[in-house]
């Protein structure tokens, strides 16, 4: 086993000296390997030579002895890579050639470390070696880190303001910076810094708990799923198992149910606009809904939404009742319904499409999900691609199931989730309670697939890490957006 430096350890040997012109920062720990380098520009340089060691050197024999690697950029910065967490660094940078020549002084850095970056303890088993998209990174919410397509962890989530988080849909966007759930939604830049956060749930207006997605939209506005509780009453009859909320009906006050709600906020925090599943419950055939149970118990289970920017709609997932439904936007109004319907005499339509579905997307006006079909025994689940009719109906246009020799039968009962990539190629997470990733083409054949695992040491064998979602980071230029909006680098 690689045996890491304690992050203490490493600030006492190294004193922290901040510099907003160079990076890595003398004495900075870091939480990647892959790393942004900075100096000052110098005028009239159009070359800079960076190089980098391995160990704390303050002697250029010694440095050059242990060279990892030479960069030369045409620049004041440049990305360079080292191979370890857990480890000790020396760089400096070459400004000019020839007589005009100048050497910066040595800069020190370290990389620190957690159990889930050790692959000793945690990894990303590389099933099928990537035929596409080799410079592409895979974010796991299970292990907190990013690897790239060789199961080499680069990146991980370190502590930020003392937060230990697990999360949950963590992913990079367009902004550089990459955001997660675990009881609020949090914001982080490449550097682990929390750069937003949710106001805290049940604060001022928001009579919220925070679950299942996270997104900051390209306009830099936020978007979460939250909850509200809502007071019914209990139906006249025994028999009766309907659900009446608080508003109207006859009955005698029952439990507090608990419903979904979409909510976005500005960059300051503010509230900007709310949307109730529980109103749409009270309009919709909905209210037919009736429960297995002997109380009326709701729980619609919205697990997911996609914001299509381009048409001002929401797709919102509701995995409990197999329905997805359109939402305009900022109106509200829904606009489209997918799924089971709901009868005044309790009766169910449904054309099965779907079930306990995860991750709604689109791209144009297709629908895109991870199907996973738990309501059809022995059905294996699926990813899928509908295209919506002018009639507000859906046709199952392509899928793909997640079976054996796609992911070599592992159990995924929930979560999961379906990202599209450019060429008519997805990216799949298979989620709980396994963890396989894996990059298909339209044909459905696999172009790199792994396995998130972590070492039992009582049992002395590998085990699949169950992880909510995985996302992707599609290319190095994607990555190096994050690693240049670093704190650091800013």
């Amino acid at each position: 086993m690689r045996q890491h430096l304690p992050i203490v350890l490493l600030f006492l040997i190294f004193p922290v000296i901040a510099s907003s012109q160079i990076a890595p920062a003398e004495g900075r720990i870091l939480n990647y390997c892959i790393i942004g380098f900075k100096v000052p520009p110098k005028e009239n340089t159009r070359e800079y030579t960076f190089e980098i060691a391995s160990g704390t050197w303050n002697a250029e024999p010694a440095f050059l002895k242990h060279l990892l690697l030479k960069e030369v950029a045409n620049d004041n910065k440049v990305i360079g890579e080292v191979p370890a967490f857990g480890s000790f660094y020396t760089w400096r940078v070459v400004c000019g050639k020839g007589k005009s020549r100048q050497t910066s002084t040595f800069y020190h850095f370290a990389t620190g470390n957690i159990p889930d970056a050790d692959t000793a303890n945690v990894r990303l088993r590389i099933a099928d070696p990537a035929k596409r998209f080799t410079d592409a990174y895979i974010l796991c919410d299970g292990s907190r880190v990013i690897y790239d397509m060789n199961g080499r962890p680069v990146w991980y989530l370190p502590l930020a303001a003392g937060i230990n988080l697990t999360p949950r849909d963590m992913k990079a966007n367009s902004s550089g910076t990459i955001t997660l759930l675990d009881g609020s939604g949090y914001e982080f830049d490449y550097d682990g810094n929390i750069v937003w956060k949710t106001p805290p749930p049940g604060a001022g207006p928001v009579n919220a708990e925070y679950h299942h997605e996270f997104t900051k939209r390209p306009n830099g506005n936020y978007m979460v799923l939250g909850m509200e509780y809502v007071s019914c009453k209990r139906p006249v009859k025994e028999d009766d198992h309907s659900v009446v909320l608080e508003d109207g009906g006859a009955g005698t006050p029952g439990p507090r149910l608990r419903f979904g709600t979409i909510l976005e906020f500005s960059k300051d925090g503010g509230l900007l606009w709310t949307w109730k599943l529980s109103d749409y419950f009270r309009k919709s055939d909905i209210s037919n809904f009736r429960s297995p149970g002997p109380a009326p118990v709701v729980d619609l289970h919205d697990n997911s939404f996609f914001f299509d920017e381009n048409n001002k709609v929401i797709y919102l997932s509701l995995r409990n009742i197999n329905r997805i439904i359109k939402i305009k936007y900022p109106s509200g109004e829904v606009v489209g319904t997918y799924g089971q319907r709901f009868s005044t005499d309790g009766s169910i339509a449904a054309n099965m499409l779907f079930c306990g579905q995860h991750s709604i997307s689109c791209s144009g006006d297709d629908l895109l999900l991870f199907n996973n079909n738990h309501c059809h025994q022995g059905g294996s689940p699926a990813v899928c691609r509908f295209r919506q009719s002018r009639q507000g109906t859906l046709q199952k246009i392509w899928e793909c199931e997640c079976s054996s020799g796609i992911t070599k039968d592992l159990g995924f009962a929930s979560g999961g989730n379906l990202v599209e990539l450019p060429g008519d190629y997805f990216f799949i997470s298979t989620a709980a309670p396994d963890a396989g990733v894996f990059i298909i083409n339209e044909k459905k054949q696999i172009q790199w697939s792994a396995v998130l695992e972590k070492w039992s040491e009582p049992e002395k064998t590998w085990k699949p890490l169950t992880q909510y979602k995985a996302s992707i980071i599609p290319d190095r230029k994607s990555l190096e957006q994050l690693i240049w909006h670093a704190t650091g680098n800013d």
